[in-house]
């Protein structure tokens, strides 16, 4: 989504995203709104473009244009994407267990020209060195906004909580009374990069007094 010509924001799937794009959108004027519009030839959703796919749009922003997304605890996101599979299939939470079986899951879900194609694929792919980064788990109100406000000067002025589209497959909450410890286990271990990344972000917006 571009933003007053001059920003772009990068939806990693499954991180708060289509919030933030109706938070925008309800504030600023943006293009490329629609989510789920398919680039003609182009198998992945054009909102959830990676590095350094993305970039293409900087022929259409200012000079001096930024782009900037946000990450979530690796744990955390999977575990959201899972929602639909786990109620697809009651055995897949114990099969994930086995570190093999969540390898191979996983791969073969990053190869499927699906929906779900750039859902599993990891978040330090959609991050350059001149990415802004926001973390999930500080949620999006007054910090967000004043992070939006010092590195793009992004105003927010319309401040209530967003309405946007949900889904009840992937957005109701997901109770699971098992031990997790397994699967947490196999997603630092696949995603470990991505582990790094997100203590690393955290870390810094803290500091930063985020």
């Amino acid at each position: 989504m571009i933003i007053d010509s001059r920003v772009c924001f990068i939806h990693i799937p499954r991180t708060g995203g289509r919030y933030v794009r109706k938070l925008l959108s309800n504030n600023f004027v943006t293009k490329y709104q629609d989510a789920l519009r398919q680039v003609k030839n182009e198998p992945l959703i054009h909102s959830h473009w990676h590095y350094p796919l993305y970039l293409i749009r900087k022929k259409e922003m200012k000079d001096n244009s930024k782009f900037f997304t946000v990450i979530r605890d690796p744990f955390e996101k999977i575990m959201s994407q899972l929602k639909i599979e786990f109620q697809r299939n009651k055995n897949l939470f114990n099969l994930l267990k086995d570190k093999y079986f969540f390898f191979d899951y996983v791969e073969e879900q990053r190869n499927s020209l699906s929906f779900h194609n750039n859902w599993y694929r990891p978040q330090i792919d959609f991050v350059s060195k001149d990415t802004f980064v926001w973390h999930f788990s500080l949620g999006f109100e007054n910090e967000f906004f004043s992070w939006l406000e010092k590195n793009f000067k992004l105003k927010i002025e319309n401040k209530e909580k967003q309405d946007y589209e949900k889904f009840s497959e992937i957005d109701d909450p997901l109770t699971i009374s098992s031990d997790l410890t397994a699967i947490k286990k196999n997603t630092y271990l696949y995603y470990e990069k991505d582990y790094l990344l997100s203590k690393s972000v955290l870390d810094k917006l803290k500091e930063e007094g985020q």
